[in-house]
């Protein structure tokens, strides 16, 4: 099963409970062979994880470090900002939809012929043609053929 965005969020909420708090920041600056250390900053400086295994430094000090960069960027404080705009986004989605769907009906409305009659002598007269605007939209925004 595929996550969804939502049980995703959940998921990354409840695994940040007890983390190490603060800003995290990795330690590349050691000679080469020295495994990348997360450190969280601040009075404690606790190590939070290294980076690296048996491998090589030759082939593997690159991936090591870029391992060790990536897990700093995702320090709660960070990953609390981009849930938080995923959420934001998504409300602010569902909220347009409603909208949208408001217009629709008003818009369907107009779009019936027998409802909105256009002026007799054409569209020369009228100030528009609504009728045809309206359908117009609709077609745009539902698809052709729905």
């Amino acid at each position: 099963m595929t996550p969804t965005a939502k049980s995703l969020s959940e998921q990354i909420k409840k695994a940040m409970e007890g983390v190490t708090q603060g800003e995290w920041s990795v330690d590349t600056d050691g000679s080469f062979g020295t495994k990348p250390r997360l450190y969280s900053e601040g009075d404690d400086g606790k190590l939070i994880a290294e980076f690296g295994n048996a491998e090589d430094p030759v082939t593997a000090q690159d991936e090591w470090e870029a391992n060790g960069a990536y897990a700093a960027l995702t320090q709660p404080a960070n990953m609390l900002l981009i849930l938080s705009a995923l959420e934001d986004a998504e409300r602010e989605r569902n909220e347009l939809r409603d909208k949208l769907a408001e217009a629709v009906k008003v818009i369907e409305f107009y779009a019936n012929p027998d409802i909105y009659k256009p002026h007799p002598h054409g569209p020369a007269f009228d100030r528009r043609d609504v009728s045809f605007s309206a359908r117009s939209f609709l077609s745009s925004v539902k698809g052709e053929g729905e």
